[in-house]
């Protein structure tokens, strides 16, 4: 509505200066009441900085969540829980003052008692927060939408409120001062159009104004024993008050030096006092201030630091009591994003204690990024806090002003929110997990005959839904319009004409057929297009090209409907139903209806069809005789599969004509009875895509709409709209047949802006410039070099230890000069300065200046921590910490752009016997987070495993990776994914195909953390893989089996119905719960892809008037046969993708390595 636009516009710009003003070190927490179906969220969440922000989304009850939670999926910041204005905040699980902006939307009112609602919200307002409101003064206005509820009537303050919940306009003010707010505001007027009877207020709460000293948080009592171990006498103030806090709480603590001498640790563990009560010993790590950036000091310092951590480890393991807790004390280092600049050294030692948690799992090993403050004090309290209250969490970030934990979840692609510039619909990953995004990309042009139209409004068809879900096999799209994208018909401006086009100029308002019409714009054939009458909106006319294109052709021109015949519509109260009914009733036929839901039926009912059945059941076909006194009925228009096809072909009388529109029997390729056809009956399958590949049919068919639209013949039908920023929604509804009529995605833009994805190609690199490549002269270096020369480089060096020496070498230089690129190769080591600046000359003196790098350096030495003596982890260090360093120098005044360092998931995971190695690339990453925050080029790319080429290749290591769940990627095929990322604004993104639940099994300590758990399936009946599960239910008695695989499939339908698992009843009747065929479709893809077994479609037609029990046991039956071939499982894995995962890690979020690939997310 027009007014609620202008309301979220008003609060969106509240919002924003709200935002901007907002400390960088503190969490934003925000609470709307009243969410409803999540149009506000929408408006305010692309505003707000998801690395600092908690979204509460509260209502009355917990049943918008559903619909909200598809609607607001892509911001990972939101929790749903409900809340009752009218109620005790903090009786409802509240913390009072906890809040900073509540945000209620034409919710407040609805309270019984406004006055006090305004008061519980204030409870939870902290001190100096805002409410941010939107109000209605008019019951004439809400009247039509809301009327017929009794909370518009429900107030029981009548003296403040006496005709209605609605409060007038100058009331608000006075009220919310009363209720103990200041500063408020409120937009428009008493009288006048600006007012329109709705008001966006603004007020906040109170601040507390100081009184003598701040009153701090009293410390928990802790009867802990900590060793405190200062890195350098600047961190000793810190540490001793830390010990001073901790032996306030009631626990014991010593300060000591930062050694690298087991002996030392050993001594000052025994000066240690043990705990009293329940024992519980901690040592802090306090890292100092890094002072030395020469590229050899930070390996140097990265060394000493593990060697200490060593150390302490084997004097641990020497003491052979229970572990004390380590916790590591640094400076936000670049792990996870700050207010502050990073010292990215820190990232080292993180790193390192990643994989150090799994090597030594009895070792509770916890991390700490303490931003420091002129007040020692203040900061040494906030770690107290933090020490002696610890949590689950194994990382945190204290600001100075708040505290913040990292996540680790699939986070789809950034997108900009302006919703500007040519974009178009794309579909990743089809299949019943794919992924919908609006995708930037170049305006196109019109060519001879063609116009280019600026879409206003697009309607969405069975076929779009049925492509993106897999369900169209590729007989169904190759050659057709639906190759070149989602979409098909629509309604807008005219932006251009191509050459020969004379009826239609620039600025003409038409509607019509246009492939890939799901955009912003949309090129098509002038013939296809018509000109709209005056009055039609463009949302009315985008429903009616393909409907009655449809009809025109079927029943004029196919089925020759005369006056007096009868039509009988399966699922009339679609689009194209809905149009043949207008046909029927205009030619003089009568209308035999069907539709699947009783609402839909009653719809039918109220629009004059007299004979309104149901499809979701085969005895239309006896109901249909009953009301044709046996005689049948001249035309079938057919959109229903299976059982239901034959039923309805029996019942064509003597000449009539059966038009099918459904495309499933069709591609299975299902036989057709023929005795039906001894009435001289007529046959005709119909595609509208292809009736239009002929420019004969379709020019006389599409003509034949235009006209009668503008005669006014044919009417817009029955339609839903929904704002381009809601096209999930959208989809989600059709899949799952819950709309009635048309469903139009409207491009206005007053809606909500959707998420526009960047285009996946990557720039293209610079052909004058040169490219270098550490270690680039074999393996995954080779491999990228021959990418780069892809991505448009024409000039690479490749700089190695061996140079030329190298086994792969020359045939990698043969290979990229076969492709017209000027190669050199050069021996040099990375980590020496003076080498790499030479090289750097050399290249620039080639008239080709080096304008970026590719990092591939590595050294690997696997192995515990406690055999890596220094010498052995400076080797691993030092090819990336030094080599890195060594080229942020060699690049950092120059025009550079690439940046790409190759780091390894192993950083994100920690990898077991990999401590040395994890911390080299953690410490690459919180390198490019500073190279980013300083505006500079950088990306780095956290790789699994790659099989082909490489270390994994020449170890022939992959089958042991992959049975811990790091299944090997091809070269190509990895970096293949990659390359859309480097025209991103993506700062670290890991690459790798995982099974997470075999990998949790093998890194338990890091994996059950809070930051990672979420990478991990939860572990229900549904996450079994194919194998596991056959050989679960072969040691089953086959009654339990049953259940087992009923309890499965429960999931699943659950999922396709949208419905609470608990809601189904295995022994009731499917086609009570509503599953259509689409459904049915989904449910068997489903099958196949879990179970691997192939139920016939028709077996599962009869199945669905039966009950889920019943496809449960004809699953087991098929599965038989196989089952003692499997040997019992030895636990559960969750099944994975098999396709690459990109991702990049977010702040509360961070490394979201489980995207469903092939297209990269991050």
């Amino acid at each position: 509505l027009p007014h609620t636009r202008f309301q979220n516009r008003v609060a969106q710009a509240l919002t924003r200066e709200i935002v901007a003003h907002w400390p960088q070190g503190r969490a934003l927490r925000v609470l709307e009441v009243g969410a409803g179906t999540g149009a506000t969220a929408a408006a305010l969440l692309p505003l707000l900085p998801p690395e600092r922000t908690r979204y509460c989304f509260s209502d009355v009850s917990a049943s918008p969540f559903p619909r909200a939670q598809s609607r607001l999926a892509s911001y990972d910041f939101v929790d749903y829980r409900t809340f009752d204005l009218a109620q005790d905040p903090a009786a409802q699980g509240f913390t009072p003052h906890s809040f900073d902006l509540v945000v209620a939307t034409h919710s407040l009112h609805t309270a019984p008692d406004l006055a006090e609602a305004l008061r519980n919200v204030a409870t939870l307002l902290a001190p100096g927060g805002h409410l941010l409101a939107t109000e209605a003064h008019d019951p004439q206005l809400l009247l039509p939408y809301f009327g017929f509820l009794d909370s518009f009537y429900g107030n029981t303050d009548t003296e403040l409120r006496p005709r209605s919940a609605l409060l007038s306009r100058g009331a608000w003010p006075d009220l919310l001062r009363d209720c103990g707010y200041d500063d408020v505001l409120q937009t428009g007027h008493d009288t006048g159009p600006a007012s329109g009877g709705f008001s966006v207020l603004l007020a906040a709460a109170p601040s507390r104004p100081p009184a003598g000293k701040p009153v701090r948080e009293p410390l928990p009592a802790d009867a802990a024993s900590v060793l405190v171990a200062c890195e350098t006498a600047a961190e000793r103030e810190l540490g001793d008050d830390v010990a001073a806090l901790v032996d306030q709480a009631g626990g014991t603590a010593q300060v000591t030096e930062m050694t690298t001498r087991a002996g030392a640790w050993s001594d000052a563990l025994s000066r240690t006092p043990a705990a009293s009560g329940p024992e519980r010993r901690a040592v802090v790590l306090v890292l100092g201030e890094v002072t030395d950036h020469a590229p050899e000091a930070l390996t140097a310092l990265a060394c000493q630091r593990a060697q200490a951590v060593r150390a302490l480890t084997t004097a641990v393991g020497a003491d052979r009591g229970t572990p004390p807790e380590l916790w590591v004390v640094a400076r936000p280092c670049g792990t996870m994003p700050s207010p502050v600049d990073p010292q990215e050294l820190d990232a080292a030692l993180w790193g390192l204690t990643r994989s150090l948690g799994n090597e030594v799992p009895g070792m509770t090993v916890r991390r700490v990024a303490l931003e420091r403050t002129v007040d020692t004090p203040g900061d040494a309290r906030r770690l107290a806090q933090e020490l002696l209250r610890p949590t689950g969490e194994d990382e945190v970030l204290l600001t100075a002003a708040d505290r913040f934990v990292p996540r680790e979840r699939h986070r789809p692609v950034s997108g900009s929110a302006d919703g500007t510039g040519p974009y178009t619909l794309k579909v990743h990953n089809p299949g019943l997990s794919y992924r919908l995004a609006w995708q930037r990309r170049g305006m196109p042009r019109p060519g001879p005959g063609q116009v280019l139209l600026d879409v206003r409004a697009a309607a969405l068809n069975y076929r779009d839904v049925m492509q993106s879900v897999g369900l169209l096999p590729a007989e169904a799209i190759e050659g057709t319009s639906s190759a070149e994208g989602c979409g098909l018909e629509c309604a807008g401006v005219v932006v251009a004409c191509g050459e020969g086009v004379t009826h239609l100029s620039p600025g003409d308002r038409v509607a019509g057929l246009a492939p890939a019409s799901l955009a912003s714009h949309a090129v098509t054939e002038a013939h296809a297009v018509w000109p709209l009458p005056d009055h039609m909106t463009f949302a009315a006319a985008a429903t009616m090209p393909v409907a009655f294109a449809t009809v025109q052709h079927s029943l004029e021109r196919l089925a020759r409907v005369r006056p007096g015949e009868t039509v009988l519509v399966h699922g009339a109260a679609g689009g194209v139903g809905l149009a043949a009914i207008q046909y029927a009733h205009a030619h003089g036929a009568h209308v035999i209806a069907t539709a699947g839901s009783g609402l839909k039926r009653d719809l039918l009912r109220g629009m004059g069809v007299r004979h309104v059945l149901d499809s979701r059941t085969l005895d239309f076909a006896v109901q249909v005789r009953e009301i044709t006194e046996g005689q049948g009925v001249d035309v079938v228009l057919n959109s229903l599969a299976g059982e239901a096809l034959t039923r309805s072909l029996e019942l064509l009388r003597p000449g009539g004509r059966f038009i099918e529109l459904g495309k499933r029997d069709i591609y299975e390729n299902k036989p057709l009875s023929l005795r039906p056809f001894r009435n001289n009956i007529a046959f005709f399958g119909f595609d509208l895509t292809q009736v239009l590949e002929d420019e004969k049919r379709a020019r006389a068919c599409l003509s034949g709409v235009g006209e009668n639209t503008e005669a006014n013949r044919y009417q817009p039908l029955l339609h839903t709209v929904y704002p381009a920023a809601r096209v999930d929604e959208v989809f989600r509804l059709m899949q799952h047949s819950r709309h009635v009529g048309k469903i139009v995605v409207a491009f206005d833009p007053l809606d909500e802006p959707p998420l526009v994805e960047p285009a996946p190609s990557p720039a293209p690199l610079n052909g004058e410039g040169t490219y270098m490549v550490t270690g680039g002269t074999s393996g995954f270096g080779a491999a990228t070099a021959r990418w780069l020369a892809d991505l448009g480089a024409r000039h690479v060096a490749l700089v190695s230890r061996r140079g030329l020496q190298a086994p792969e070498a020359e045939a990698t230089e043969a290979a990229l000069r076969g492709r017209g690129v000027t190669v050199t190769v050069h021996e040099a080591d990375v980590t020496q300065p003076d080498r790499m600046r030479d090289i750097a000359a050399r290249i620039d003196a080639t008239g080709h200046p080096l304008r970026g790098v590719v990092h591939c350096a590595m050294h690997l030495d696997d192995a515990p921590l406690a055999e890596l003596d220094e010498d052995r982890m400076t080797a691993v260090m030092a090819p990336k910490i030094t080599g890195a360093a060594v080229l942020d120098l060699l690049l950092r005044d120059r025009d550079c752009d690439l940046f790409l360092m190759y780091s390894s998931a192993a950083a994100t995971i920690g990898n077991l016997h990999q401590t040395a190695y994890v911390a080299a690339n953690l410490y690459l990453e919180a390198l490019v987070r500073r190279r980013r925050r300083e505006g500079r080029a950088g990306l780095a790319l956290a790789w699994g495993a790659i099989g082909d080429t490489g270390y994994v290749a020449r170890n022939h290591m992959g089958q042991a990776l992959a049975s811990v769940g790091l299944e090997p990627l091809a070269a190509r095929e990895a970096l293949t994914a990659a390359a859309p990322l480097l025209a991103t604004d993506a700062e670290v993104a890991g690459i790798l195909r995982c099974n997470w639940g075999r990998t949790a099994k093998t890194l338990v300590t890091s994996m059950s953390t809070p930051r990672l758990s979420g990478l991990v399936p939860e572990s229900t009946d549904t996450g079994f893989d194919r194998e596991e599960l056959a050989s679960t239910l072969a040691q089953m008695p086959t009654e339990e089996a049953v259940d087992r695989v009923t309890g499965i499939l429960a999931g699943v339908l659950a999922d396709i119905l949208r419905m609470d698992r608990d809601q189904l009843d295995p022994h009731r009747r499917l086609d009570v719960y509503g599953l259509d065929s689409l459904m049915a479709t989904e449910l068997l893809v489903t099958v196949n892809e879990r179970f691997g077994v192939d139920i016939p479609p028709m077996e599962l037609l009869r199945s669905s008037t039966g009950t889920l029990a019943d496809i449960a046991r004809t699953l087991y039956l098929r599965l038989a046969p196989r089952l003692a071939e499997h040997p019992a499982p030895d636990a559960a894995i969750p099944h994975q993708p098999d396709s690459p995962d990109v991702a990049r890690p977010a702040t509360h979020p961070a490394l979201p390595l489980n995207s469903p690939a092939p297209h990269p997310s991050w």
